[in-house]
């Protein structure tokens, strides 16, 4: 008599209830993170952005000092693009604290989001000059609504927000050029992190953020309005956040919005959809614009702010849903020593994900 077979093999996806908890976590971090700066009211702009990232380096420290480092023969190649990549991401911060300071939190955070949109029209670029994959005709859709939407919001340019900073057309367009830096940082870690370049993590993102502080350090002595030092602890000083209330909120900025927000979704990245998380984060002007009222930093946005922002938003979320649908277009050669393979370095910090399949962790 034979053995019965034995039953097949079973294997179970993790549940995913803790991941869209994380999730929802980190865009609330996020989230807050522009009414935080909004309430360092008298600290200049730029030191302000610099603040923040000098926390997050500082704790990024730990989990870098431990992370799989590229090996030396790939930085003669890298170098240039890892200053570029922590420039943008320093410009970045910069140009959009910087509007928070000239503009609405609620008109700050919509128009700084705008980097999908930018995106769009960069790739529709690459595909009349060097015929290159066209973005889908959705996501072209989703620009042409965000843009709409922008428009529209620019009616409310002017206008009195219960008492609040009114919005200005100088302050919304300095946030447009904060989402330009975070499109060109995302075109840049392409050749980093995933198939391209499978750089780790903390391996990329420490030396990024270094380079993005020293990048906010020389906005602040070039181009604030006001002197700032260097060796001291007042408010218009480098290390100004070691000190009184600057010191916590700038601890939380680096950490909680920092880490927390930003790196704890680029792990969710090993587990959930680019899609997904992108969704997520178009809730970040709602939540942002929520937080920034309940402190007294934001006021009731005017009727076109309600009316363009969730235009903008609905672009926003059709632009992403058609990037998900269609192949990502590429951006060059991944940040590699010459004559190197893809993955020989990296194999092994590869990620087992919920289908079973092997999937390397991405920005």
């Amino acid at each position: 008599m034979s053995n019965p077979a034995p039953p097949p093999l079973v294997v179970l996806s993790p549940p995913l209830l803790p991941y869209y908890s994380l999730l929802l976590l980190s865009v609330v971090m996020c989230s807050s993170a522009g009414p935080v700066f909004a309430l360092l009211s008298t600290v200049p702009p730029f030191l302000k952005a610099g603040y923040r990232l000098t926390f997050q380096s500082l704790f990024q420290l730990i989990p870098w000092m431990f992370s799989n480092p590229a090996p030396p023969s790939v930085y003669p190649a890298c170098v240039p693009y890892l200053l570029l990549a922590g420039f943008m991401l320093g410009t970045h911060f910069c140009t959009w604290v910087y509007s928070i300071d000239h503009t609405t939190l609620s008109h700050s955070l919509l128009f700084v989001s705008m980097h999908p949109i930018i995106l769009n029209f960069y790739y529709h670029l690459r595909s009349k000059l060097w015929g290159e994959r066209r973005p889908s005709s959705l996501e072209t859709i989703g620009s042409i609504v965000g843009v709409a939407g922008a428009a529209v919001m620019m009616a409310d340019v002017g206008s009195d927000e219960s008492g609040a900073q009114s919005p200005t057309l100088w302050g919304d367009f300095v946030a447009f050029l904060g989402a330009v830096a975070m499109s060109i940082y995302l075109l840049v870690g392409e050749r980093f992190r995933g198939e391209k370049g499978g750089w780790d993590l903390w391996t990329y993102i420490e030396p990024v953020t270094v380079i993005a502080t020293l990048t906010c350090w020389v906005y602040s002595f070039l181009l604030e309005e006001q002197s700032v030092k260097m060796f001291c602890l007042d408010e218009d000083c480098v290390f100004g956040c070691f000190k009184g209330d600057r010191l916590w909120y700038s601890i939380y900025l680096g950490v909680a919005a920092g880490i927390g927000g930003h790196a704890g979704l680029n792990f969710l990245l090993k587990f959930l959809s680019t899609q997904i998380i992108g969704t997520a984060l178009l809730a970040e002007p709602v939540v942002g614009s929520i937080i920034g009222y309940a402190l007294d930093v934001q006021g009731v946005p005017g009727l076109w702010t309600w009316i363009g922002g969730g235009v903008l938003m609905v672009g926003l979320w059709l632009t992403i849903k058609g990037g998900d649908r269609s192949e990502s277009p590429g951006e060059g050669e991944g940040c590699r020593s010459k004559g190197e393979e893809k993955g020989t370095w990296v194999e092994r910090k590869q990620f087992v994900g919920g289908d079973g399949n092997a999937v390397n962790e991405r920005l």
